[in-house]
């Protein structure tokens, strides 16, 4: 976890480091940045990150496969719902 005024791109490459590597990685335009687009190109790993609307420089990326990340983000909500569902039904210990 970082401060909230820091993003989370500065912890992504010693994060996916420790992790073999993948086919491809999608992340939202947060993670585009020049160093985390080369870690994961020399791993062999296709960056999916859209470009920032302020680079100049701008890196092709799978649309497709973007629009199909939205559907792990609403898998892992659907998982923390169940969580809230699970947590409230307890009975209280006594």
């Amino acid at each position: 976890m970082t401060p909230g005024q820091r993003g989370d791109v500065r912890v992504a490459i010693p994060l996916l480091t420790a992790l073999p590597p993948s086919h491809s990685c999608a992340a939202d335009t947060a993670y585009d940045a020049d160093g985390l687009r080369k870690f994961l190109l020399e791993r062999g790993t296709i960056p999916v990150i859209p470009n920032n609307p302020t680079r100049r420089c701008i890196h092709p990326f799978d649309r497709s496969a973007y629009k199909r990340r939205n559907l792990v983000n609403c898998m892992f909500c659907r998982l923390k719902d169940w969580r809230r569902i699970a947590i409230c039904g307890r009975p209280a210990r006594r």
